[in-house]
């Protein structure tokens, strides 16, 4: 029989206000994401998490119904956040400047030893709809 174990959250005790940034001042190229208006760094990843986001993406963009993919791609649900998930399949953005709006319809992280598991779940959250975790 299976057993299910929730991961307790301390998010009530270390809930952030409200950051002064916007997505509007996370420049293309710069390592931060953005969530509630605190910036994140985000380190360049490792070679076991590169190749699983190559593989992900190569199959994901194989299915002749996907229209779009990306990796590392910019979302801006609002202007108080930017995410960037591992993977993304969407509807083929608008080709302007700037982060995509919106979230995708599905976000693919990759979650591995030593990730921290309570940003990892904010993250998704941030997502809204669906987000795939995958461990390594």
């Amino acid at each position: 029989m299976a057993q299910e174990y929730r991961i307790p959250s301390h998010e009530p005790f270390h809930a952030l206000p409200l950051g002064p940034f916007t997505a509007d001042r996370i420049k293309d190229g710069d390592r931060y994401e953005l969530s509630e208006g605190q910036r994140i760094y985000c380190a360049p990843a490792g070679e076991r998490h590169a190749q699983h986001n190559v593989t992900g993406a190569s199959l994901l963009d194989s299915d002749p119904d996907v229209e779009w993919s990306g990796v590392d791609a910019g979302f801006s649900p609002n202007a108080n956040t930017m995410r960037a998930p591992d993977v993304s399949v969407a509807p083929p953005p608008p080709r302007k400047k700037g982060w995509i709006s919106g979230v995708p319809p599905l976000a693919v992280e990759y979650a591995d030893q030593g990730q921290n598991e309570v940003d990892l779940e904010k993250k998704s959250r941030n997502y809204w709809r669906r987000a795939l975790v995958t461990s390594g």
